[in-house]
C-alpha cells in the first residue's frame, strides 16, 4: 500500500513487523504456502539492508521514524551496528509474565524506546486469575487489567492495547489517576517468567507454520 493509497504525504512510525522473511510471489498473497502447508522463506532476509532501504525513506521524507517488532536483542545489536538512523522503538509482547526486562535495560541504553503488544498476555496465560494480580485490584479497586497496563507504563514502556468492547476501551485508559506503590510494582515484578512466558513464540509458528525454520526466527 501506497502513500497516495492512505492519503498522507508521510507516516509517523514505520516497523519491519517480524524479522522473517517470506518469498514474494504477488500482492493478492502476503503470506504464501508451499505443498506443505508451511510459509514460503526467503531464505535471503537480510535485515540490515531493509533497515538501510528504511533509512532511505526517512531521508526522502516519507517516514519519521523506524523501528523493529518481534526482533530479539542480538538481531537489535546488528542494527546498531550498521545503522545511521538508530531505532526509535521495538514493539515486542510484554506483560507481566514476560516483562523484557534485560530487552528494557538494553534499549534505555541507546535510548530505544520499548513498545508492549499483548500487554494483558494470551488467554492461554491466565493472567487475570493471577492471585497477586487479583488481591492487588481489590486493594487498589480497579480491574485486573488496570494493574497490568500501569504496571507497564510504571516500568517505563509504551503500551498498546486493542479492544472493541467500549466499556473495555474506557477502561483502559482510566489509569491515570491512581499508582501502584514501590512494594506492590515489586510484588508484580515477582511474577516475571521470562522467556516462557512469551505467547507469541508459538503463536506465530502457529499462523506462520515452518517460520522457525528461518534463520531470522528471534525465538531459538
Amino acid at each position: 500500500m501506497s502513500l497516495s493509497d492512505l492519503e498522507i504525504d508521510y507516516v509517523d512510525l514505520y516497523l519491519i513487523q517480524f524479522p522473517v522473511g517470506f518469498q514474494y510471489i504477488d500482492s493478492s498473497e502476503l503470506i504464501p504456502m508451499n505443498e506443505y502447508g508451511n510459509v514460503v522463506l526467503d531464505n535471503n532476509t537480510h535485515l540490515e539492508a531493509i533497515w538501510k532501504a528504511m533509512e532511505h525513506e526517512v531521508r526522502r521524507g516519507r517516514i519519521k521514524s523506524i523501528g523493529c517488532c518481534n526482533f530479539n536483542q542480538t538481531q537489535l545489536k546488528r542494527i546498531l551496528n550498521s545503522c545511521q538512523i538508530p531505532p526509535a522503538v521495538i514493539q515486542v509482547e510484554a506483560h507481566i509474565y514476560s516483562q523484557q526486562r534485560i530487552l528494557k535495560k538494553f534499549c534505555d541504553e541507546y535510548k530505544i524506546r520499548l513498545c508492549a503488544f499483548s500487554p494483558l498476555g494470551s488467554p492461554e496465560s491466565n493472567l487475570f486469575n493471577d492471585p497477586t494480580l487479583k488481591n492487588l485490584s481489590l486493594k487498589y479497586g480497579r480491574s485486573p487489567a488496570q494493574i497490568s497496563l500501569l504496571f507497564l507504563i510504571q516500568s517505563g514502556n509504551i503500551v498498546v492495547q486493542k479492544s472493541t468492547n467500549l466499556k473495555r476501551l474506557q477502561e483502559n485508559i482510566q489509569i491515570y489517576d491512581f499508582k501502584i506503590d514501590n512494594e506492590d510494582m515489586d510484588l508484580l515484578k515477582s511474577l516475571d517468567r521470562g522467556v516462557s512466558g512469551i505467547y507469541k513464540r508459538t503463536y506465530f509458528n502457529t499462523i506462520y507454520p515452518g517460520a522457525d525454520l528461518h534463520s531470522e526466527f528471534p525465538w531459538k
